[in-house]
């Protein structure tokens, strides 16, 4: 059994995500290519919107006779003027992304309040971490900023746009990381993630104030990279002394993957202590497994472990016991 440290709420395991997490949470072979197909779809037709509003704003005729879809954008020079165009497009999309999220009656809030909460929670309850250390985590995740593409967010400024689309690889990546900005250390939420949350996150009205509830787990674990095993590997050595023991289950040695796992344990510990404040069990196990559904169909990639063994092992010990 791995070690929980201090897990706050109270033990799931009778939870029908508990009996059988994988099966649960990744309940067909092909769930990440239905997810893949259809943040596609949704990514293809804002951009399209934007792009058309965009082409209205741009007064020079001979860009437009280069712009025939956003793609062309690349293709405009000199580089002067394909910023504007870019800038504009941006600006554009952005309009385009909030609308679909108003559409969706979502708030545009990531819940990262909540998250931060959780993780503050989960920091202080944990026996196996000094003091020293646990108050510079504390410290890292209160100067950690959010930079997504929804327009509430005040110090979303074109800029953070530019770069946010940029650090996104110019498309809506279903995915979301940790990094430094102008030494700021910021936690970037690409177009995809989002969207994967509102579409796979079915029932809304769940949790009037968690509807965003697949992104807690993502959060968490993105936040807590900045206080991960690389950060301070003398914090985690109950937990690789623990790992050493599944070593047959990862193709590279366990220090490998000691980030993405520290990182899972903090999400997961996030999940745990959110999920907590819902009463029902049944919603709440639907809840994990949507919390995780962005993990099915990944493989180890000598970095990361599989999806299987983040959801059978790491996400059955910590949401479950």
């Amino acid at each position: 059994m791995l070690p929980t440290l201090g897990l706050a709420g109270t033990p799931d395991a009778s939870l029908p995500f508990c009996q059988n997490p994988f099966a649960v949470t990744c309940p067909g072979r092909n769930a990440d290519k239905v997810r893949e197909q259809k943040i596609a779809k949704i990514e293809s037709e804002l951009k399209s919107h934007a792009f058309l509003s965009m082409l209205d704003e741009v007064e020079d005729e001979n860009v437009k006779a280069v712009l025939q879809n956003f793609d062309d954008i690349d293709s405009v020079k000199p580089k002067r003027v394909r910023q504007a165009v870019e800038k504009i497009f941006y600006q554009k999309l952005r309009e385009e992304f909030s609308r679909y999220i108003s559409e969706n009656n979502l708030p545009i809030g990531l819940g990262d309040d909540l998250v931060k909460e959780a993780l503050h929670i989960a920091i202080e309850e944990n026996e196996s971490i000094s003091p020293v250390i646990k108050e510079k985590m504390h410290s890292i995740l209160n100067e950690t900023r959010f930079l997504a593409f929804q327009n509430n967010v005040e110090d979303n400024s074109l800029d953070d746009l530019h770069a946010l689309y940029k650090l996104c690889s110019k498309s809506f990546e279903d995915n979301a990381f940790a990094t430094t900005l102008k030494k700021e250390k910021v936690v970037v939420i690409c177009p995809g993630e989002m969207i994967g949350a509102i579409e796979f996150g079915q029932d809304f009205a769940l949790v009037p104030n968690l509807k965003l509830y697949p992104l807690v787990m993502t959060l968490g674990h993105e936040l807590s990279h900045h206080f991960d095993f690389k950060h301070y590997p003398s914090a985690y050595k109950q937990i690789l002394e623990e790992m050493t023991e599944h070593r047959s289950d990862f193709k590279k040695p366990v220090e490998k993957y000691m980030r993405e796992i520290t990182a899972d344990i903090w999400g997961l510990k996030a999940v745990k202590i959110v999920m907590n404040k819902i009463g029902n069990p049944l919603t709440r196990s639907k809840m994990y497994a949507g919390s995780l559904n962005d993990l099915c169909g990944s493989e180890d990639d000598g970095v990361h472990p599989s999806g299987r063994f983040r959801i059978e092992t790491l996400a059955s010990e910590y949401l479950c016991q």
